[in-house]
């Protein structure tokens, strides 16, 4: 009794768990021919969209790949904020406190001087 329940602990069954090969279902072997219309098997060449043209007639320009390689490098930058998350933080922190209060005072600045004087 004691060396079942210890070969069931550790995985060593004699029947495998699961259903049997022979239960389980398999796919089917043969497959339908596809039978697609002409414009979806060879579709048109896709059209260039205004954009596309403008970026064509960009390039052309003297400097155009030069001005377009500082793009990517400007796209794939790393912000501050990601590079310097403390410090970020450390600065963002105070300057919000700073920006609520003074908000708040103009606000009560304006709700005493509409209510208070005449």
């Amino acid at each position: 009794m004691r060396e079942e329940a210890m070969a069931d602990m550790y995985g060593d069954r004699r029947e495998p768990a699961g259903p049997r090969t022979d239960d389980v279902a398999q796919p089917r072997r043969g497959r339908q021919p596809v039978t697609l219309p002409d414009w979806i098997r060879d579709p048109e060449p896709v059209r260039a969209t205004w954009r596309q043209r403008a970026t064509l007639a960009a390039l052309r320009l003297p400097g155009g790949p030069r001005v377009r390689r500082a793009w990517w490098r400007w796209q794939q930058r790393q912000r501050l904020h990601r590079r310097f998350p403390i410090l970020t933080a450390l600065i963002a922190v105070p300057l919000a406190f700073v920006a609520i209060m003074a908000l708040l005072s103009l606000v009560y600045w304006l709700w005493a001087r509409m209510w208070v004087i005449p």
